[in-house]
Parts: C-alpha cells; sequence; structure tokens
C-alpha cells in the first residue's frame, strides 16, 4: 500500500535525434540536452537562444500585481526597525530568493531583525500556511 507521501517518478524519454541535434549544436551533456527537448526546446537556434538570454529579455518584476506596494511596505518596515518575516518555499528559487532578500536587507537595514521561515517539504507543502503566519503575528 503507497502512503500519501510516496511519489513515482515518470520519466519522458525524447526524441534521440533532436536530443543529439541539441547537443552536437550547443555542446551541453546529452542529460541537459533531454531537460531541454524535455521542456519543448527542440530547434537548435532556439536552444543556443535560450543559454545565452540576457537581462533584457527577462519579464519585467513590475508586471507582478502590487509589487510597488510591497516593495514600499518593506522600506517602511526597514525604515520604522520594524520585525520582517520572510516567508519561503523549500525549492531552490524560494531558498535562494530568501538568501538573496535577507542578505541584501542586511546591506540596506543594518541591524534589522530579519527572521527566515521556509517551509518543510513534507509537512507544509508549497504556499502559506495560516499556521506560521498565526506564530509570527504572535511573535511581532
Amino acid at each position: 500500500m503507497r502512503t500519501r507521501f510516496e511519489r513515482k517518478w515518470v520519466l519522458r524519454n525524447p526524441d534521440n535525434r533532436l536530443v543529439r541535434e541539441i547537443r552536437e549544436a550547443t555542446g551541453l551533456s546529452e542529460p541537459s540536452a533531454r531537460i531541454l527537448v524535455n521542456r519543448g526546446i527542440v530547434d537548435p537556434l532556439r536552444a543556443k537562444e535560450f543559454l545565452s538570454g540576457t537581462l533584457r529579455e527577462v519579464t519585467s518584476p513590475f508586471r507582478m500585481k502590487d509589487l510597488e506596494k510591497a516593495a514600499a511596505r518593506v522600506v517602511e518596515a526597514g525604515l520604522r526597525n520594524e520585525k520582517v518575516l520572510i516567508y519561503a518555499d523549500y525549492d531552490v528559487d524560494g531558498a535562494t530568493g530568501a538568501a538573496v532578500l535577507r542578505l541584501f536587507l542586511g546591506e540596506v537595514f543594518p541591524g534589522l531583525t530579519v527572521r527566515v521561515h521556509q517551509n518543510h517539504r513534507v509537512h507544509d507543502g508549497y504556499g502559506l500556511r495560516v499556521p506560521h503566519l498565526a506564530a509570527a503575528a504572535e511573535e511581532g
């Protein structure tokens, strides 16, 4: 009997011809070329463009709803020396983003009390959890 935490990995088996073309055009290892093909990047020119992207090609973060309000609130908290909680998921972008934000806030607002909460992969899953937010609110 499977528990609710067991996972079965299903690996895609991409077209070997496409993998070879990507590998030869880019110099990538076979596993890396397979990842690109599995993600739908099957044209060697597109693969090269993907791998050599520039900041101009990154979507503006200001397209995110209320980003300016959130940034202003973080600055206000820093200026008032309020406690700050960084709430992060456990995946690589959540962990990295939390670390970068923590380091940034420490540089901009030395002495600011910043705590990082990172969700537990098994117990919390992704996203905000009310009990963690309630505990943070209790702590101020």
